[in-house]
Protein backbone atom coordinates (compact mmCIF):
# COMPACT_ATOMS: atom_id res chain seq x y z
CA UNK A 1 0.00 0.00 0.00
CA UNK A 2 0.95 3.66 -0.11
CA UNK A 3 2.13 3.64 3.49
CA UNK A 4 4.67 0.89 2.76
CA UNK A 5 5.87 2.53 -0.44
CA UNK A 6 6.50 5.80 1.37
CA UNK A 7 8.02 4.32 4.53
CA UNK A 8 11.65 5.09 3.68
CA UNK A 9 10.75 8.65 2.69
CA UNK A 10 8.51 9.26 5.71
CA UNK A 11 11.01 7.89 8.24
CA UNK A 12 14.07 9.61 6.72
CA UNK A 13 15.65 12.25 8.96
CA UNK A 14 17.03 14.03 5.86
CA UNK A 15 13.52 15.12 4.86
CA UNK A 16 11.92 18.01 6.75
CA UNK A 17 8.76 17.47 8.79
CA UNK A 18 6.98 20.01 6.59
CA UNK A 19 7.77 17.97 3.44
CA UNK A 20 6.76 14.71 5.11
CA UNK A 21 3.50 16.25 6.30
CA UNK A 22 2.78 17.56 2.79
CA UNK A 23 3.30 14.05 1.36
CA UNK A 24 1.17 12.60 4.16
CA UNK A 25 -1.71 14.98 3.38
CA UNK A 26 -1.29 14.87 -0.38
CA UNK A 27 -0.77 11.15 -0.93
CA UNK A 28 -1.73 8.98 2.04
CA UNK A 29 -4.78 10.93 3.23
CA UNK A 30 -6.06 11.39 -0.30
CA UNK A 31 -5.65 7.67 -0.99
CA UNK A 32 -7.48 6.75 2.22
CA UNK A 33 -10.29 9.16 1.41
CA UNK A 34 -10.77 8.26 -2.25
CA UNK A 35 -14.56 8.22 -2.95
CA UNK A 36 -15.20 7.94 0.79
CA UNK A 37 -18.20 10.29 0.78
CA UNK A 38 -20.44 7.42 -0.35
CA UNK A 39 -19.08 4.70 1.93
CA UNK A 40 -21.25 2.82 4.39
CA UNK A 41 -18.94 1.42 6.99
CA UNK A 42 -18.76 -0.47 10.22
CA UNK A 43 -16.76 0.38 13.31
CA UNK A 44 -13.93 -1.94 12.21
CA UNK A 45 -13.43 0.07 9.00
CA UNK A 46 -13.12 3.29 10.98
CA UNK A 47 -10.63 1.61 13.30
CA UNK A 48 -8.49 0.35 10.40
CA UNK A 49 -8.39 3.76 8.72
CA UNK A 50 -7.31 5.34 12.01
CA UNK A 51 -4.64 2.66 12.45
CA UNK A 52 -3.17 3.28 8.98
CA UNK A 53 -3.06 7.02 9.57
CA UNK A 54 -1.48 6.71 13.01
CA UNK A 55 1.11 4.19 11.77
CA UNK A 56 2.18 6.72 9.13
CA UNK A 57 2.31 9.60 11.63
CA UNK A 58 4.31 7.55 14.15
CA UNK A 59 6.76 6.60 11.43
CA UNK A 60 7.01 10.23 10.39
CA UNK A 61 8.02 11.50 13.84
CA UNK A 62 9.99 8.41 14.90
CA UNK A 63 7.69 7.20 17.67
CA UNK A 64 7.05 3.52 18.31
CA UNK A 65 3.71 2.06 19.35
CA UNK A 66 5.41 0.75 22.51
CA UNK A 67 6.17 4.36 23.54
CA UNK A 68 2.46 4.61 24.42
CA UNK A 69 1.96 8.18 23.27
CA UNK A 70 -1.67 9.16 22.71
CA UNK A 71 -2.92 9.63 19.17
CA UNK A 72 -4.10 13.15 20.01
CA UNK A 73 -0.57 14.06 21.14
CA UNK A 74 0.95 12.67 17.95
CA UNK A 75 -1.53 14.63 15.82
CA UNK A 76 -0.81 17.78 17.83
CA UNK A 77 2.95 17.24 17.39
CA UNK A 78 2.42 16.93 13.61
CA UNK A 79 0.19 20.00 13.55
CA UNK A 80 -2.93 18.16 12.39
CA UNK A 81 -6.31 19.42 13.56
CA UNK A 82 -8.45 16.59 12.18
CA UNK A 83 -8.02 12.88 11.73
CA UNK A 84 -8.86 11.13 8.46
CA UNK A 85 -12.13 9.73 9.83
CA UNK A 86 -13.39 13.24 10.67
CA UNK A 87 -12.47 14.41 7.17
CA UNK A 88 -14.35 11.45 5.69
CA UNK A 89 -17.40 12.22 7.83
CA UNK A 90 -17.33 15.84 6.67
CA UNK A 91 -17.20 14.62 3.08
CA UNK A 92 -20.17 12.35 3.76
CA UNK A 93 -22.20 15.26 5.11
CA UNK A 94 -21.15 17.45 2.18
CA UNK A 95 -22.20 14.75 -0.32
CA UNK A 96 -25.48 14.18 1.55
CA UNK A 97 -26.33 17.88 1.21
CA UNK A 98 -25.34 17.88 -2.44
CA UNK A 99 -27.52 14.87 -3.30
CA UNK A 100 -30.48 16.18 -1.30
CA UNK A 101 -30.38 19.45 -3.26
CA UNK A 102 -30.24 17.63 -6.62
CA UNK A 103 -33.08 17.63 -9.10
CA UNK A 104 -35.29 14.53 -8.73
CA UNK A 105 -34.67 13.61 -12.38
CA UNK A 106 -30.91 13.15 -12.00
CA UNK A 107 -29.67 9.56 -12.09
CA UNK A 108 -27.63 10.03 -8.91
CA UNK A 109 -30.74 11.14 -7.01
CA UNK A 110 -32.76 8.22 -8.40
CA UNK A 111 -30.11 5.71 -7.30
CA UNK A 112 -29.87 7.42 -3.90
CA UNK A 113 -33.63 7.06 -3.34
CA UNK A 114 -33.91 3.56 -4.82
CA UNK A 115 -34.34 0.52 -2.63
CA UNK A 116 -33.25 -2.99 -3.50
CA UNK A 117 -35.97 -5.60 -3.34
CA UNK A 118 -34.06 -8.65 -2.28
CA UNK A 119 -34.99 -11.34 0.16
CA UNK A 120 -33.82 -10.53 3.63
CA UNK A 121 -31.32 -13.10 4.83
CA UNK A 122 -30.31 -14.01 8.32
CA UNK A 123 -28.44 -11.62 10.53
CA UNK A 124 -28.33 -7.89 10.83
CA UNK A 125 -29.91 -5.86 8.00
CA UNK A 126 -27.53 -4.09 5.64
CA UNK A 127 -26.75 -0.52 6.53
CA UNK A 128 -27.76 2.20 4.13
CA UNK A 129 -26.18 5.54 3.36
CA UNK A 130 -28.88 7.25 5.44
CA UNK A 131 -28.00 4.99 8.39
CA UNK A 132 -24.42 6.18 8.01
CA UNK A 133 -25.50 9.84 7.88
CA UNK A 134 -27.63 9.33 11.00
CA UNK A 135 -24.58 7.98 12.83
CA UNK A 136 -22.38 10.83 11.59
CA UNK A 137 -24.94 13.42 12.73
CA UNK A 138 -25.15 11.76 16.14
CA UNK A 139 -21.40 11.26 16.54
CA UNK A 140 -20.51 14.78 15.45
CA UNK A 141 -23.08 16.29 17.78
CA UNK A 142 -24.67 18.27 14.92
CA UNK A 143 -27.17 20.35 16.82
CA UNK A 144 -30.71 21.03 15.71
CA UNK A 145 -31.18 24.33 13.97
CA UNK A 146 -34.78 24.62 12.77
CA UNK A 147 -36.29 24.86 16.22
CA UNK A 148 -34.06 27.21 18.20
CA UNK A 149 -35.44 25.94 21.50
CA UNK A 150 -34.66 22.35 20.58
CA UNK A 151 -31.11 23.40 19.74
CA UNK A 152 -30.05 22.79 23.31
CA UNK A 153 -31.93 19.53 23.65
CA UNK A 154 -30.70 17.22 21.00
CA UNK A 155 -28.88 16.06 17.96
CA UNK A 156 -30.20 16.76 14.49
CA UNK A 157 -32.18 13.93 12.91
CA UNK A 158 -31.88 12.91 9.25
CA UNK A 159 -35.29 14.39 8.38
CA UNK A 160 -34.27 17.74 9.83
CA UNK A 161 -30.89 17.53 8.07
CA UNK A 162 -32.73 17.02 4.77
CA UNK A 163 -34.54 20.31 5.37
CA UNK A 164 -31.50 22.23 6.60
CA UNK A 165 -29.30 21.16 3.68
CA UNK A 166 -31.71 22.83 1.24
CA UNK A 167 -30.14 26.09 2.43
CA UNK A 168 -26.67 25.64 0.95
CA UNK A 169 -24.94 28.36 3.00
CA UNK A 170 -26.33 27.10 6.32
CA UNK A 171 -25.40 23.50 5.45
CA UNK A 172 -21.90 24.56 4.42
CA UNK A 173 -21.50 26.34 7.75
CA UNK A 174 -22.68 23.26 9.66
CA UNK A 175 -20.37 20.93 7.75
CA UNK A 176 -17.32 23.17 8.11
CA UNK A 177 -17.87 23.39 11.89
CA UNK A 178 -18.17 19.58 12.23
CA UNK A 179 -17.59 17.96 14.75
CA UNK A 180 -19.07 20.10 17.49
CA UNK A 181 -17.90 19.68 21.03
CA UNK A 182 -14.94 17.47 20.08
CA UNK A 183 -11.42 18.39 20.96
CA UNK A 184 -9.35 18.58 17.79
Amino acid sequence: MVNGALHSFMSSRKVSNKARLAVHEGVLVQTLMYRSETWVWQKKHESRINAVEMRALRSMIGVKLSDRIRNSEIRKHCGLKEDVVTKIEKDMLRWFGHVERMNEERLTKKVYKASVNESVGRGRPRRTFLDQIKDVLKKGHVKRTLNRRACMKGVMKVDEAKQVCKDRSMWKELVSAYPYGKEA
